[in-house]
């Protein structure tokens, strides 16, 4: 059971930036660019929120190592 969570890790971390490119493919957006646009969208409250939630994901993948 566990070893299907650790499979469903890389879905949470690239499927927004898959469904970002495709939302901003027609703007010009380059593919390392649309995960970012995402947070244009969401409301001034839970940007901060999403920000801070990417930001202890990232910390935690470099204190694994």
């Amino acid at each position: 059971m566990t070893g299907l969570f650790k499979l469903l890790g890389p879905l949470y971390l690239v499927l927004p930036g898959i469904i970002a490119y495709h939302l901003y493919a027609d703007q010009g957006v380059r593919a390392d660019e649309a995960y970012g646009h995402l947070f244009n969208v969401l409301p001034p409250y839970l940007t901060g929120f999403s920000l801070r939630s990417w930001l202890v994901r990232f910390c935690r993948r470099l204190t694994r190592r």
